[in-house]
């Protein structure tokens, strides 16, 4: 038996109307910009998000005569660039974009004995393999208040993080009867 299952999800579009405070009961930052609001934000830039991700994965067993083999693979690609004015406000102090590409690959195979048994157990190994790519700019390249201190700054930071993971595990459960079990 197997089963398929797959999810494709995308947002694109401006966000300078999220409220970064969202989630907070203090009245920060009143996205519907009340002027009675002494919290609220502004922006300098049209703050952007574009996110897309795509999953999916297999999932098959393989009936071997009381014990169960199952093969479960996933794969998710998610891909993110937001643009923000990070200062919040009016004045063009600094922008920050961030742009993230993760791809992640899992497998898991294990073997498990018929349900019915006195004794239940379970036996499997399970990879990971993710790779994250960002990029982060922060920039203040205009006449912003801090340029005169500072002088016209950008900061780049590009950085790519992989990991790659493998584990076995086991466990075994004693049904002592049809109400106790130990593990």
């Amino acid at each position: 038996a197997y089963k398929i299952l797959g999810q494709q999800e995308s947002f694109d579009g401006p966000s300078n109307f999220t409220n970064p405070f969202a989630g907070f009961s203090t009245g920060l930052a009143d996205p519907n910009g009340n002027p009675s609001d002494p919290y609220e934000f502004s922006n300098d830039i049209m703050a952007r998000r574009d996110i897309e991700q795509a999953q999916t994965s297999l999932t098959v067993n393989y009936d071997l005569g009381g014990l169960l083999l199952t093969s479960i693979s996933a794969y998710n690609n998610f891909n993110r660039f937001t643009r923000q004015d990070s200062d919040f406000s009016e004045l063009d102090i600094f922008d920050v974009d961030v742009t993230q590409d993760v791809q992640t690959f899992t497998q898991e195979v294990h073997l498990s004995s018929d349900e019915s048994d006195t004794v239940n157990w379970v036996v499997g190994l399970f990879y990971l393999d993710d790779e994250v790519d960002e990029s982060f700019v922060v920039r203040n390249l205009s006449q912003g208040f801090l340029t005169p201190i500072l002088g016209p700054f950008l900061i780049n930071r590009n950085a790519t993080a992989t990991t790659s993971s493998l584990a076995a595990f086991g466990q075994t459960t004693f049904n002592l009867s049809d109400n106790t079990r130990m593990t």
